[in-house]
């Protein structure tokens, strides 16, 4: 019932004591307020200085936040960087707003971290109850709160907002997202596609990328829209170790089955790398399945560039050495550096989808992805075109000496059951090749 960075209570413990203030002002106490809390900067103290300090901040910052409340209040880790309040006793809306500008404050007064100065602000989202209101569930009074923090990152951050009936429809789409997707890796509601990377000679398929897939109500969420809502909230560490583990048990299943199991790929966010908290997972669960490591690659954007390198080289190296494989995914549209490139443990690129389509009209996207094809040869990485979709684009590739492809001229993704239809045919080479 406890938060194991925090020490303070977890959402579950909240949610308890939520619903037994919601009673007692049923019965005639005083008013509650919940107070959702999302620190604003959080997320470049985490990128810049790594997890560890992430953890050691919301540490410090859960104790001001003890420091602040009453006897009779709670405060609790919500997730991510998120913590909530409970204010019971309350007797009016003001009474709030001078609490949360007190907040405000505590929470951005300047933090020492690795020998470094830093700071947050607080974005905090109010939902009032008192006994004039009608009945209400604890879920629904976190998601009034939710909505309106929300609400006060709109209006400029380091701020608060109180829930009202009148807030954009758009914000009350997001916090639904985000709380239906908090449930779906909890309740581990995600399930995994296969897309082959195919040989663009022969059509062997030589990896499977694992593509994550949710739906709400039978309706798919496109990737698109929720894993950027995963990396904002911070459920993307959690989201990553689900992938993780669905793709290596899948993995096991294949390695069983089959004489020669591709290698299955699974993107991992760059957060990942600023240190060694994921990558002891991943080594612990490539142990608990009895997986040959080889025939796991991680899928990383160009984004990694932008963090602490020294950490990334740190993660990767350990990766390296114990046999997982990496690869730069999208290639060519970040921030990438020949000496990076050099330094790190990469094998594979993967040409980003845009300069393949370009392929066919554009001379500057031709001319970009005959230079990426050129300094891969020069590094002896392995190339893959992503979204090839037409015979021209595959022509044209493999006149360039791109080695694999993938997109749906090959494939779409397809579940884990699908794709071993493919791999048990014999030899593993894709139908479109053997005709």
């Amino acid at each position: 019932f406890y938060d194991a960075v925090t020490e303070l209570p977890n959402r579950k413990l909240f949610l308890d004591r939520l619903k037994q203030a919601i009673s007692q002002t049923r019965r005639g106490a005083p008013g509650i307020s919940v107070l959702m809390i999302d620190l604003d900067g959080f997320k470049a103290v985490n990128d810049t200085l790594g997890h560890d300090a992430g953890d050691e901040l919301l540490k410090i910052i859960g104790q001001r936040l003890q420091e602040v409340i009453r006897a009779s209040d709670t405060v609790a880790r919500y997730g991510g960087d998120e913590f909530v309040i409970l204010q019971t006793m309350v007797h009016s809306p003001e009474d709030v707003a001078i609490f949360c500008e007190k907040i405000i404050r505590t929470v951005s007064a300047p933090v020492r971290i690795q020998e470094r100065n830093t700071s947050v602000a607080a974005s905090i989202g109010i939902a009032f109850y008192d006994e004039s209101h009608s009945e209400i569930s604890p879920e629904e009074l976190l998601r009034q709160a939710d909505l309106a923090m929300y609400a006060a990152k709109e209006n400029g951050k380091n701020g608060f907002c109180f829930y009202d009936e009148n807030l954009s429809a758009t914000f009350t789409h997001q916090v639904n997202l985000i709380q239906n997707l908090r449930q779906a890796i909890e309740h581990r509601e995600l399930t995994l596609f296969f897309q082959p990377q195919v040989d663009l000679a022969s059509g062997k398929i030589t990896a499977l990328e694992a593509l994550v897939r949710w739906e709400i109500d039978g309706e798919a969420i496109s990737p698109s829209h929720f894993i950027p809502l995963a990396e904002e909230t911070g459920l993307i560490f959690d989201l990553d170790r689900l992938i993780a583990e669905h793709a290596i048990h899948q993995l096991k299943l294949w390695q069983e089955m089959l004489p020669h199991p591709p290698i299955v790929a699974i993107n991992v966010s760059a957060k990942e790398f600023q240190d060694n908290s994921f990558v002891d997972f991943l080594l612990a669960l490539i142990k608990k399945h009895n997986v040959d490591p080889h025939l796991l690659e991680l899928e990383i954007t160009e984004s990694i560039f932008l963090a602490n390198i020294e950490a990334a080289a740190e993660s990767m190296g350990l990766l390296h050495t114990a046999g997982v494989r990496i690869s730069i995914d999208d290639f060519g549209t970040g921030y990438s550096s020949f000496q990076y490139l050099k330094r790190l443990p990469i094998e594979k690129l993967k040409i980003d989808i845009d300069f393949v389509r370009g392929l066919a009209y554009s001379v500057h996207d031709k001319e970009i992805v005959r230079s990426i094809l050129d300094l891969s040869a020069s590094l002896r990485f392995v190339t893959v075109a992503e979204g090839v979709e037409t015979e021209e684009q595959h022509k044209s590739l493999l006149e360039m000496g791109c080695q694999l492809g993938q997109g749906y001229l090959f494939a779409k993704p397809a579940p884990a059951n699908e794709v071993t239809s493919w791999l048990t045919q014999g030899e593993i080479r894709f139908p479109r090749f053997t005709s």
